[in-house]
């Protein structure tokens, strides 16, 4: 399964709107961990590494280093949902 995390470039540009931080976090780090621990099939432990981490390109290659497939691209994603 593929998941979604939203690209540095656009949480930066979403982080000028007011309330978005409130919502999803003051950094692109904090914005990670949170999304990567809704997802159920991603393992408690990789979830408890991920919760240690502050940069967010080390989060993003422990993702890519433990098969845990992810794109920038929603609508990627969302094809992939039903691809069998």
């Amino acid at each position: 399964m593929m998941i979604y995390l939203m690209a540095p470039e656009l949480f930066n540009e979403l982080s000028e709107v007011n309330g978005f931080n409130d919502r999803n976090g003051t950094t692109y780090a904090e914005y990670l961990i949170q999304n990567i621990c809704a997802y159920d099939h991603i393992p408690e432990e990789m979830k408890t590494m991920v919760q240690d981490m502050d940069d967010p390109d080390k989060i993003l290659d422990l993702l890519n280093n433990n098969d845990i497939k992810y794109s920038h691209n929603y609508h990627q994603v969302q094809s992939n949902k039903y691809v069998v």
